[in-house]
C-alpha cells in the first residue's frame, strides 16, 4: 500500500477557498484521515470527468430527438440519463472499489484467492491511469463532435472528409480523430482561460 506525505502549509496569508473554488489534491502522507482525503478527492475528481461526459451524452441525445414530439423527447432523455447514471457511475464505484476487495481477497487463506487479490491490486493503478487517459479522450471527442455539428464550419470540413475518404473505416476513423482534435483545441482555450482566471483570483486574494 502507497505511504503518503502531507504538504507543508505556507506561511503567506491563507487563501480563501470560497472565493478561489479549488480543492487541491491531498499529497501523500502516512495520516490515515489525509489518505482518506485522497482517496475521496480521486473520487470526485472522477465523478467530475464522468459528469461532464454524461453532460455531452444528454445534448448529443436531445441534439437526435430534437425532432421529435416532447413527450418522445422526455421518454428517450430520461432511459439514457438511467443508463448513463447506472452505467457510468456504477462503474466508477467497482473501479474506486477495486483495491479495496484485491486487499480483501489478498488476506485470505486460500492460496488462489490471494493470488486474484494480488493481481487485482497490481492491476488498479493501472487500470486507473489507463481509464483517466481514455475518460479524458472520449470527453474531448465528445466535445468536439458537439462543436463540429453545431458549427457550420466545421461541419463543413467533416462533410469534406467523409466525401474525400470512400473506405467507411478510414472515414470514421478521421471523423473521430477531426472531433478528438477540435475537441482538444477548444478544451485548451477554456483551459487557458479557467487558468487566467483563478490566477487573477489568487493574486487579488493575496493582495488583500
Amino acid at each position: 500500500m502507497a505511504f503518503f506525505t502531507q504538504e507543508k502549509s505556507d506561511n503567506k496569508k491563507p487563501l480563501n477557498k470560497n472565493i478561489l473554488d479549488e480543492s487541491p489534491s491531498p499529497t501523500p502522507t502516512t495520516d490515515k484521515s489525509t489518505i482518506d482525503d485522497f482517496e475521496k478527492y480521486k473520487i470526485k475528481d472522477a465523478i467530475r470527468t464522468d459528469f461532464i461526459l454524461s453532460a455531452e451524452i444528454i445534448v448529443i441525445t436531445l441534439g437526435v430527438v430534437s425532432a421529435q414530439a416532447f413527450i418522445t423527447q422526455l421518454g428517450v432523455l430520461s432511459i439514457v440519463a438511467i443508463l448513463v447514471t447506472v452505467g457510468v457511475y456504477g462503474l466508477v464505484a467497482c473501479i474506486v472499489k477495486l483495491d479495496d476487495l484485491g486487499l480483501h481477497l489478498a488476506q485470505k487463506t486460500n492460496a488462489s484467492v490471494q493470488k486474484i487479490g494480488r493481481d487485482l491490486l497490481a492491476l488498479a493503478p493501472w487500470l486507473m491511469r489507463g481509464l483517466s487517459v481514455f475518460g479524458t479522450l472520449a470527453m474531448l471527442m465528445v466535445a468536439g463532435g458537439i462543436i463540429t455539428h453545431d458549427i457550420a464550419f466545421f461541419h463543413h470540413i467533416s462533410q469534406m472528409l467523409t466525401d474525400m475518404l470512400s473506405n467507411p473505416l478510414t472515414s470514421a476513423t478521421s471523423l473521430i480523430l477531426f472531433d478528438m482534435f477540435i475537441g482538444i483545441i477548444f478544451g485548451s482555450l477554456v483551459l487557458v482561460i479557467v487558468t487566467l482566471y483563478k490566477s487573477l483570483n489568487r493574486a487579488k486574494v493575496l493582495n488583500e
